[in-house]
């Protein structure tokens, strides 16, 4: 009679799993960050869109409730572009650390889902 032994993956150590749950975190900072650079996009968009519509109603001629609204949109569209660009280089610096530590998990022995 002949055996079989079937041999497994040794589990994973207390170092790969702590790796993967900050991996995990790291997933889930990068995919917050990416939904706020949207948000930020979005609220952007709409208020350039606002500036350009009061922007024509200048035209009409002076309105100084008209010229502080304009002010103040157009100090938040400069407000809210340097929040995109630093919310843009979180997510570039964050991409490179979940793709380091994607290489990390992938070498790491006894870790079977990455």
């Amino acid at each position: 009679m002949s055996s079989t032994t079937i041999t497994t993956a040794y589990p994973p150590s207390l170092r790969s799993i702590q790796s993967y749950h900050c991996y995990q975190r790291q997933v889930a900072e990068l995919k917050n960050v990416r939904a706020l650079h949207n948000d930020l996009a979005w609220q952007l968009d709409d208020t350039q869109f606002l500036l350009r519509d009061l922007y024509a109603q200048r035209a009409g001629g002076f309105d100084p409730l008209l010229e502080r609204e304009i002010v103040r949109l157009e100090s938040l569209c400069i407000s809210l572009a340097e929040r995109l660009h630093h919310e843009a280089q979180r997510i570039a610096q964050l991409e490179a650390k979940v793709t380091a530590m994607r290489g990390e998990l992938a070498h790491m022995d006894g870790l079977l889902y990455v």
